[in-house]
């Protein structure tokens, strides 16, 4: 479905590997997916450093440079997700 709680999260203030310079300050989550599936993955967008625990959030793809598409996730609007 592409929905989820944020179980857990931490705000990483610096790059914790080299494909993170210069998109700090930036929110590593673990998502609990509807579907069953608990997953490590990134909080991005609007309001991602505010997320908290019990947040839901809905997948967004992050295209990467060849070709393929990171699942990522977005706050979920009230009413959304």
């Amino acid at each position: 479905a592409g929905t989820g709680v944020v179980y857990a999260s931490s705000t990483m203030p610096g790059p914790g590997n080299p494909t993170m310079v210069g998109r700090t300050p930036y929110v590593v989550a673990v998502v609990d997916l509807d579907d069953g599936v608990r997953m490590l993955t990134n909080v991005v967008g609007d309001g991602a450093t505010e997320v908290v625990v019990g947040d839901r959030v809905t997948v967004a793809w992050e295209p990467l440079e060849d070709g393929r598409h990171l699942p990522v996730f977005v706050r979920a609007e009230a009413g959304d997700a």
